[in-house]
């Protein structure tokens, strides 16, 4: 299974950036580069989404999450809620509308 240092090797071999020059646009060495890619150690979230931006991705890509992948997962995440309220009392259903109807932005 790869890791997020193997992806952060990829995007930035596809991007055509040394590792000299991906350390440079993060204010990091080329050995900090080189143990994130061996995989030695990981780069914190707020880096991750910096590596994101450079390599113009998501985190989700970033962290190697296929297209598609998370928005799977909440959809069966809501669908297993939705079967859960549709066991309610009719009462609890209405009072469980109410309730989102008012989060409405």
């Amino acid at each position: 299974m790869e890791k997020i240092g193997d992806y952060i090797k990829r995007f930035r071999k596809a991007r055509g950036l040394s590792q000299i020059e991906l350390g440079e646009k993060l204010g990091v060495t080329q050995q900090v580069i080189t143990n994130w890619e061996r995989n030695l150690r990981e780069p914190n979230i707020d880096t991750l989404l910096k590596i994101a931006g450079i390599f113009e991705i998501t985190l989700e890509q970033l962290v190697g999450k296929k297209s598609g992948e998370v928005e799977e997962q909440t959809s069966r995440a809501l669908q297993k809620r939705f079967e859960l309220i549709k066991k309610l009392p009719p009462e609890k259903q209405k009072a469980f509308v109410t309730f989102v109807d008012a989060l409405k932005v």
